[in-house]
């Protein structure tokens, strides 16, 4: 396969942050996206390919967890920030491939 394409991308990975007192916090991340990009073919059989895109984190959001400080013992809330750039879900894709084509 030789020139452009448009390709989905669908994602999926869980966390789980174990805080003070037995308190756990599980940050899923389901990710959509698109991306566009190329593949080219050198000497019949070298390929090399690229692509770039945009994904949005479909359960982005801010998270709390109970935790406690080491040094001086005292408890507070940590806030586990949102995915992507800046906080609101949306990421950037990209790829690079090299290989062989027969």
């Amino acid at each position: 396969m030789r020139g452009y394409f448009l390709k989905a991308h669908a994602g999926y990975a869980a966390v789980k942050f174990h805080g003070d007192n037995d308190a756990s916090v599980d940050v899923p991340e389901t990710k959509l996206g698109l991306m566009f990009g190329s593949q080219s073919i050198y000497g019949g059989w070298f390929s090399l390919s690229g692509g770039f895109g945009v994904a949005i984190d479909t359960q982005s959001e801010d998270r709390v967890i109970d935790a406690r400080d080491t040094k001086t013992n005292i408890p507070f809330k940590y806030t586990i920030p949102a995915s992507g750039l800046f906080g609101n879900g949306w990421d950037l894709l990209s790829q690079i491939g090299i290989g062989g084509s027969f």
